[in-house]
């Protein structure tokens, strides 16, 4: 095992030490000071002295009589590379493993003293330990045989026959991540188009609206700026809006003379002809009402 591979977050969680691994007991003290120093795993034992039985462990332990702890761990990654092995080791080397517990022990589980769980948290005897290392180390023809079975290949594909398809895969990604951009491009287009449209649109309707009076040219800068904001509400506001009342439609016939006034406004009436602006509300109170009604709105 080695000691690089240590995950030690979990076991800091919760330092328990047992005795002989019985971790279905309660503990009989924790650990502390948890540390790495060169390939050694180090930690400084703190028995429960309130509770009899971890008193007796602490005093065989003070007076020599147990002298040996052991680590629980789970494996998480096998290698059987000859480069990571010691004299005489015959199995894979473990890589990456947590740290699970720490006993005192009356003898080691091996000469490095450790115990190994499973995923149950059993501790793994010798045929065990040999089906999980198993499961954990991939041999290349397995790794062959689960790439040609997620290609929706036999099994038993060929090397060759796995390349071809992946050859196949990579061409269609290809045409796929083409048709992707074709259409991001279109839509881009399209976006584009619609924005151009829109911003036509506004200019014309909010030009026409000052024509017919409806606004005035100092406020064609803000109707634009809410047509940026929101096309539809801006549109509606002017189309809600009333129009300027042309005189010669109201008045026509009347006694008022118009002389060309036709597109004066209430304010033009009432600073060059305030005579005429009164006779109008006395002899047409209805062209003086529309009148009268599209200043207020203007303002």
């Amino acid at each position: 095992m080695l000691t690089a591979g240590a995950d030690l977050a979990q076991f800091k969680k919760n330092p328990a030490m047992f005795f002989q691994h019985n971790d279905y007991d309660v503990p009989i003290g924790r650990w502390e000071n948890l540390r790495v120093e060169g390939s050694k795993i180090l930690a400084d034992a703190v028995f429960d002295m309130d509770d009899e039985f971890a008193r007796t462990i602490a005093g065989k332990v003070d007076r020599g009589f147990l002298k040996m702890a052991s680590i629980g761990a789970w494996p998480l990654e096998f290698n059987d590379s000859p480069a990571l092995m010691i004299t005489g080791q015959q199995e894979p080397t473990i890589t990456k493993w947590r740290l699970r517990e720490a006993s005192v022990v009356s003898i080691g589980a091996n000469h490095n003293a450790v115990a190994l769980y499973d995923e149950q948290g059993k501790i793994i005897s010798e045929p065990q330990l040999v089906q999980l290392k198993d499961r954990i180390i991939k041999k290349p023809e397995n790794k062959m045989k689960e790439i040609a079975i997620a290609l929706k290949l036999a099994d038993t594909a060929s090397e060759q026959e796995v390349l071809v398809k992946l050859n196949e895969l990579q061409g269609a990604n290809a045409t796929l991540a083409q048709e992707k951009a074709d259409l991001e491009g279109r839509v881009k287009t399209l976006s584009d188009a619609e924005a151009a449209r829109l911003k036509a649109e506004a200019a014309a309707m909010v030009d026409a609206a000052i024509l017919d009076g409806r606004i005035n040219a100092d406020g064609k800068a803000q109707m634009l700026s809410l047509f940026d904001k929101d096309h539809t509400a801006a549109k509606s506001v002017l189309e809600n809006m009333p129009k300027r009342v042309r005189l010669s439609g109201q008045v026509e016939g009347k006694n008022t003379q118009l002389n060309g006034r036709e597109d004066w406004t209430y304010m033009d009436w009432a600073k060059k002809d305030a005579k005429g602006l009164n006779d109008m509300r006395l002899k047409d109170n209805a062209a003086f009402v529309a009148l009268r009604t599209q200043y207020v709105a203007q303002v």
